[in-house]
């Protein structure tokens, strides 16, 4: 299972101050993030309970600054980060959660004890199936090459030739929904043409879901 859990609200629309609450200022803002922490892990319990797996990817694109997790810089965003972690993995026992890791720049990576994916998210033009490559090798950089490197969310589908031939091998890509990939219901080709599905889908590069072994499905 694929979680993206960000408490998805902007800092534009709040004035809660993470900084406040990491440095131990702001003991109500506390009292609501151990709240949310608490929500989510009993959540996620249920999830362990049932043996499933969950691809965990909180706090998602905090250098953009457009999210309150963010927008307060890198440190408090860190501290945050690791809170969350040390919460549900030795507090609330969370043992089946794979962490995904997404914040954009180096400065802003928590460690490599923090997580075991390093994501990126990547939108451009139309048509435009480029392999990221250059994107790929910055982020390789962030662990010295220790960690899984996957496309957590893209726009426009990349070419998996292109993949190939830079070496640029994402571990997986996570199409956003809407217009990326349908219109009124069926298949629209406004950012991704279907010769270049057809392409990636059945290379022999690329798993999909019928090719998983019994265990992964």
């Amino acid at each position: 299972m694929f979680v993206d859990c960000s408490f998805s609200i902007t800092h534009h629309n709040t004035d809660f101050d993470i900084s406040k609450v990491m440095n131990g200022s702001d003991p109500e803002g506390k009292t609501l993030i151990d709240a949310d922490i608490a929500g989510i892990a009993e959540q996620l319990l249920r999830l362990q309970d049932a043996g499933v797996p969950v691809l965990w990817r909180p706090l998602h694109e905090a250098s953009g600054g457009w999210f309150w997790w963010g927008a307060k810089g890198a440190e408090a965003y860190k501290e945050l980060y690791c809170y969350l972690y040390d919460q549900l993995t030795n507090v609330y026992g969370c043992n089946n959660l794979i962490w995904v890791w997404k914040g954009q720049s180096a400065d802003w990576y928590p460690g490599d004890e923090y997580c075991d994916i390093i994501g990126e998210d990547i939108y451009v033009e139309q048509h435009s199936y480029t392999a990221h490559a250059a994107k790929f090798s910055e982020i390789l950089e962030y662990s010295d090459g220790k960690k899984i490197i996957a496309l957590t969310e893209n726009g426009t589908i990349f070419d998996i030739d292109n993949v190939m031939a830079s070496g640029a091998k994402w571990a997986c890509f996570t199409t956003w929904n809407g217009s990326f990939i349908t219109a009124n219901g069926q298949f629209s080709d406004e950012h991704t043409e279907a010769y270049i599905l057809i392409k990636d889908y059945q290379s022999e590069y690329v798993l999909t879901l019928d090719e998983l072994p019994d265990w992964a499905v």
